[in-house]
């Protein structure tokens, strides 16, 4: 099979990070060796979504927060088929070198599209906006010590932004572009089906699919540019914007952008919500490095890249790293490159040899045992950090658990691979009194028990959370009551599409269509379902007993990233 187009590779990286549905859906239909290619997603994928005859969006419940009863919210995603997806990928690349308003103000920091060689996805990774936001405002704050920092969001963002609202933000910005009228045509498509799944004339912009985001940030534009640099320094992130100034450059801003904000019928939270605060710019400056890598003998990064590494240059030892990772009580997912390595071309082939062994000339091989060895460092040193920090949210105001909260989330994901149960379920039970917690203070309990049970009323990312670190566990999963809710029974779901699950109790649930395909693969009537995000699932992969755990277990290509569910996931429960 022919290798795979930088548009393919993208569009399976986002989606793997997106919900395991729909990278399954891309994988099922990139088998075919045509649909690999950058032509494909650009002539033919564009063209069956505008000739299609009705939207196919699969409708799955994120986890959202918990409220003071106890009580799980939830937040609707729509996870678009396989072939809008390619689409998309081709689409946003398109609007990405056409110039305009789709080249974002330099105070925006998230979703900005990925270019040239940039396979890491549809998008450039979250990180890399993150730390750039927060180093544009260090640097306000050192330029002006005196000033205060005020910390705002923006309500219901994604569910507030009607079809119309959107519509004309895509058309404004593609009369100041170069966009090709085909591309027009396919945004203006996806944009009415997006209406229609979520209302018709009245719906909204749908949370989850890629072009989405897209459009977000065009309906913002205006906004970015009004307030780029006075009367306060403005800097956003999605939803979440920070304004840097005096106390009348903040409040001449706040004013403009309730204004610009309105003028689109969107509006801020209140000065009671715990997401509005202020904090002094020197007090600001403490948090300068959070988000920097803490300097020590083994870090996260070069662990994964170390796994990666030798799954590239050793991909015929790839059983071997998954069972003494296993054998040492880890969970970190170890996929198999084999295929996608012989499918690289024979001169890249060449070339990786040959950086194998300059990296072994340097005396740094990437073994199974300097694996392990790396693994157990920053089981111990990750365990103890977590602990601190915990510690410290006993007397933290706003902004210090604003501080926190990012770091105790991403130890915790860390922790669902390395951690051993006993040790897990101690910091699950001191997290799960901390408001914003729940989310990790429940995967950590879910794997560390292997009691499936009440995570899946979280719904399918915290579901994914789990099952991606439970089944390199030596324990499994156990379930001790069959869900009812069509909630749960997707996240259940979830738990079968990652294999490993099979000696969980089957649930029979003929209406859930996609606990069917899960659970017992591909039939004539699942090809022929009145839901065409099911149906068209179902043609790509066949009619066949499920294969969804092998797939995952095999990468797509060899420059997919190994995606980590427990941390990509928490991620999202906190985003909009």
């Amino acid at each position: 099979m022919k290798p795979a187009g930088t548009l393919a590779v993208r569009a399976v990286n986002q989606y793997r990070r997106r919900d395991v549905l729909a990278y399954l859906g891309l994988r099922y239909y990139l088998a075919n060796s045509a649909a690999r290619s950058d032509r494909w997603a650009r002539e033919v994928a564009t063209s069956l979504v505008v000739r299609r005859s009705t939207e196919g969006y699969c409708r799955v419940q994120h986890f959202k927060d918990v409220d003071s009863q106890g009580t799980i919210g939830h937040r609707d995603v729509f996870l678009p088929g396989a072939n809008e997806a390619l689409a998309e990928a081709a689409l946003i690349d398109a609007c990405a070198k056409s110039g305009g308003s789709f080249v974002p103000s330099d105070r925006v920091f998230s979703y900005l599209i990925a270019t040239g060689d940039n396979t890491s996805g549809i998008f450039q990774h979250y990180t890399y906006g993150l730390r750039a936001r927060h180093a544009a405002i260090a640097n306000a704050c050192k330029q002006a010590p005196n000033s205060r920092v005020l910390f705002l969001d923006i309500r219901r963002f994604y569910p507030s932004i009607g079809i119309a609202a959107a519509r004309m933000a895509w058309h404004s910005a593609c009369q100041e572009s170069s966009l090709s009228k085909a591309y027009v045509e396919v945004g203006e498509r996806i944009l009415s089906d997006h209406g229609k799944t979520a209302g018709g004339r009245d719906g909204h912009l749908l949370t989850g699919p890629m072009f989405g985001h897209l459009v977000a940030n065009l309906l913002l534009r205006n906004v970015d540019v009004r307030l780029a640099s006075e009367p306060a320094q403005y800097f956003r992130y999605v939803d979440d914007i920070a304004l840097v100034g005096d106390d009348a450059q903040i409040a001449a801003s706040l004013n403009i952008l309730q204004s610009e904000l309105a003028k689109l019928q969107l509006e801020l939270h209140g000065t009671d919500s715990s997401k509005t605060f202020t904090v002094g710019a020197a007090d600001w400056l403490e948090s300068e490095h959070d988000f920097a890598e803490e300097r020590k003998t083994v870090s996260w990064m070069k662990l994964i890249g170390n796994v990666k590494r030798f799954l590239l240059w050793r991909p015929e030892q790839t059983s071997a790293l998954h069972d003494a990772l296993v054998e040492e009580g880890f969970r970190l997912p170890v996929p198999d490159y084999a295929e996608a390595v012989r499918e690289r071309p024979y001169l890249d082939r060449v070339q990786s040899l040959l950086e194998f062994r300059w990296y072994q000339l340097l005396g740094r091989p990437a073994s199974i045992e300097r694996i392990v060895s790396q693994a157990r460092a920053l089981r111990h040193s990750t365990e103890f950090e977590v602990g601190a920090l915990l510690a410290e949210t006993e007397a933290a105001d706003a902004f210090k658990m604003k501080r926190l909260l990012p770091k105790i989330r991403y130890r915790f994901g860390r922790l669902a691979y390395l951690s051993e149960p006993i040790a897990l379920a101690q910091l699950a039970r001191t997290a799960a009194e901390i408001p914003g917690l729940q989310f990790q203070s429940a995967v950590a309990t879910s794997i560390a028990t292997g009691s499936i049970d009440r995570i899946l009323g979280f719904g399918t990312n915290a579901a994914q959370a789990v099952a991606q670190p439970l089944r390199m566990s030596r324990y499994g999963a156990s379930l001790d009551q069959a869900p009812t809710s069509s909630a749960a029974l997707a996240a259940l779901a979830v738990f079968q599409l990652n294999g490993g699950a099979e000696h969980l109790p089957k649930v029979n649930s003929p209406t859930n269509e996609l606990l069917r395909f899960a659970q017992d693969g591909v039939d004539i009537s699942l090809m022929r379902s009145e839901d065409n995000f099911v149906q068209e699932l179902s043609c790509l992969h066949g009619v066949a007993s499920p294969r969804h755990g092998r797939v995952l277990d095999t990468a797509f290509d060899t420059s997919e990233m190994i995606s980590l569910d427990a941390i990509e996931q928490a991620n999202q429960s906190v985003s909009p």
